[in-house]
């Protein structure tokens, strides 16, 4: 039998007995108000009955409760813990029968979150728990905000949420929302923009289970600007002994940002200078005031109002050494050059670096101011670069020192020399088609020879002496340049009788090579050589120049024979210290001695550091030279033999006059008593007295 309180029931047995039953209603519950420490509840009756009272419990049993009507369908919780759930029972009562129980959950509103903490990050460490992945941890690169907080400062609350907006107004994403256990608190916001202002707001907040779902707190707010982008790799550029640039890209700079700073850090030789751009947001910085062969690091950040990027980047600046100074070509043959330069100032060198185009297996290296290059090929023009390089990275390298040279070329190999007389016959003359003579006894000489056997050349110098004589002209005249592929040549010349002297030579970018030299008898008519030969036509020219601060003299002298005279010096130039040099002249067509010119370094006093140069010709006249005594030198014009006189400047004295003298220069001196000091570079001397200068 079931049994409904609160309705009244006829039931008639088959024994005709009648019982009357009383069955009471459950009552409805609903909520009409929370707070955070209070409650209050309301019900209802499905139908209207007649009731007693009402039986109200709630668990945990905390707070007290207003003053209420025994009848009164209504009861206020006061007194209360904020957010706590509580657990709500009612039961309607009649003549001591209860009705049904029901039950009703509800939470007091939670008080707010405090101390809210916001702090910026811009990398997340994620971690893959599991067997397969055993916690493996890795990161990932992501613009984020992570709140924190505490507590309410009275009862609990065991979920809270969390909201961040941006500067826009508009939601930012939020990270790991569904991911984390509500009650924690700690949110994490990412994917947000580096610069920006963001606003994040924290309520405290029931889970959801209390009759009216979830309620939240007042919320507590804080703000942060979110600092700019780390800037991306710095590129080092335009680096030189003392300058550099930096720059980066704007693509990778995300977000906002108004300037950059570049920090000098570690230590180094000098204080950078930061060149001011035209613009702080210039995606660059000139760096200046740096020192050759040195090593500096610096780091930059993105700045937004004075706020540094959370982490910079930094770009390391190695200068470059000075370039080698005053790089000079101070011998070179066929195969070889041999090169110097001083060391640059202010760099602290590992060596040097040289490089030949074209070049030969490798760079050469060396940690002196010079070197010879061997293996070269004859007649080539190489570019030779000397870089310095510094000790400090033994890496870098100078920008460079470059000259340019023609190693000489390889001679040709002459294969004919030789003179044929013509005379004077005219029909003789015309076979040989020479242009018209007024010589009585022309001859031509016939010259043929062999390429070189390697290297390059463009073209040949063929060159004889004498070309000038009594009468007549030669043909064709001297020097002659023919091309590189011309092996032979002939050269009519208006008399007879003669001693000719030609050279062949190569010619690679005006370089020339080493002479091949012949004499070539031209025989008259009775097959005798003529000694016809006029040192008075014995004349030479040379070109003296003070060069290197007026230390060294350079003497130019001309490359081919002057009318009846060939020089054989080997370097058409040469550089010569401050003394006394002298060049022998042969005349091949004289009896006496070998010619010379003398040059005699000068300083006047009016002028004491730039030199004058005086040049004497030495011709055959003697000076105290017996007959039977062969003259070996020169002095102001006269032969002399060294082993029986001394030159003093322009004097000349027998050696046995001066047994105790010397010479200084133009000064004669006893060498016992008196000594000759040099007083500067130009050799200017003076005579002291007891040997002490």
């Amino acid at each position: 039998m079931s049994f409904f309180r609160g309705i009244c029931l006829l039931l008639m047995s088959c024994c005709g007995i009648v019982t009357s039953v009383i069955v009471i209603p459950r009552p409805i519950l609903d909520v009409a108000d929370v707070t955070s420490y209070s409650i209050t509840l309301n019900w209802t009756l499905p139908i209207n009955e007649l009731f007693d009272e009402f039986v109200v419990e709630i668990s945990p049993e905390e707070g007290d409760v207003l003053d209420f009507e025994p009848k009164e369908m209504k009861r206020s919780f006061i007194n209360l813990a904020p957010g706590t759930l509580y657990t709500f029972t009612v039961r309607t009562v009649r003549q001591e029968t209860f009705s049904d129980t029901s039950v009703l959950l509800q939470d007091t509103v939670p008080l707010p979150p405090n101390e809210l903490e916001l702090r910026s990050f811009d990398t997340l460490v994620l971690v893959l728990g599991g067997p397969y992945f055993q916690d493996t941890e890795f990161t990932v690169d992501t613009h984020g905000v992570e709140a924190t907080w505490g507590e309410p400062a009275d009862g609990i609350s065991e979920c809270y949420h969390a909201e961040i907006f941006d500067e826009d107004g508009l939601q930012a994403i939020p990270g790991g929302e569904g991911e984390v256990d509500r009650g924690d608190t700690l949110r994490q916001f990412v994917n947000l923009t580096p610069g920006k202002n963001y606003k994040v707001t924290v309520y405290s907040s029931t889970c959801g289970e209390g009759h009216l779902g979830e309620l939240r707190s007042d919320g507590i707010s804080s703000e942060i600007r979110l600092p700019p982008a780390d800037p991306p790799t710095i590129i080092v550029e335009e680096v030189t002994t003392t300058t550099s640039e930096l720059r980066w890209d704007k693509e990778k700079i995300e977000g906002f940002y108004d300037d950059f700073e570049v920090v000098q850090v570690g230590d180094s030789p000098s204080s950078i200078v930061i060149d001011d751009p035209a613009s702080r947001t210039t995606l660059g910085r000139n760096l200046s005031n740096l020192i050759p062969c040195s090593k500096y690091e610096v780091d930059v950040y993105t700045l937004l109002d004075g706020q540094r990027s959370k982490n910079g980047q930094r770009a390391i600046v190695e200068t470059l050494p000075n370039d080698p100074i005053d790089l000079v070509l101070v011998d070179f043959t066929e195969s070889s050059a041999t090169l110097e330069w001083r060391q640059p100032i202010g760099s602290t060198l590992f060596g040097y670096i040289i490089q030949t185009t074209p070049p030969p297996e490798k760079p050469l290296r060396t940690n002196e101011t010079s070197i010879t290059l061997e293996g070269l090929l004859p007649g080539i023009q190489y570019k030779i670069e000397v870089k310095s390089v510094c000790q400090l990275t033994e890496q870098t390298l100078s920008t460079g020192t470059t000259t340019t040279m023609t190693t000489k070329p390889l001679p040709p190999v002459v294969t004919t020399s030789e003179c044929t007389y013509i005379g004077s016959d005219d029909e003789t003359k015309s076979l040989y088609e020479l242009v018209p003579w007024e010589a009585p006894d022309p001859s031509r000489i016939n010259l043929t020879w062999s390429k070189p056997t390697s290297g390059s050349w463009d073209n040949f110098l063929v060159d004889y002496s004498p070309y000038e004589f009594e009468q007549g002209l030669s043909s064709p005249s001297a020097p002659m340049i023919l091309g590189n592929d011309v092996i032979r040549t002939e050269i009519n010349i208006p008399v007879s009788g003669r001693v000719i002297t030609a050279s062949i030579r190569t010619i690679s970018n005006n370089v020339v090579s080493e002479p091949v030299v012949k004499s070539i008898f031209c025989g008259g008519p009775d097959g005798e050589s003529s000694l016809r030969c006029r040192s008075i036509l014995l004349y030479w020219t040379i070109k003296i120049t003070p060069i290197e601060n007026a230390t060294k003299l350079l003497v130019e002298i001309p490359s081919y024979p002057i009318y009846n005279a060939t020089v054989f010096m080997g370097d058409s130039n040469e550089v010569l210290m401050f003394y006394n040099h002298t060049f022998t002249i042969r005349n091949p067509c004289d009896k006496g001695p070998a010619s010379r010119i003398t040059v005699f370094p000068q300083c006047p006093s009016i002028l004491p550091f730039c030199p004058t140069i005086t040049r004497r010709l030495c011709t055959n006249r003697r000076g105290h030279v017996e007959d039977l005594v062969i003259p070996d030198a020169c002095c102001n014009s006269k032969l002399y033999n060294t082993d029986n006189e001394v030159c003093c400047h322009s004097k000349l004295l027998k050696k046995f006059e001066r047994s105790t003298e010397e010479c200084c220069v133009t000064r004669w001196y006893n060498r016992k008593t008196q000594k000759c000091c040099e007083t500067n570079p130009l050799t200017k001397y003076h005579v002291v007295k007891n040997g002490a200068c």
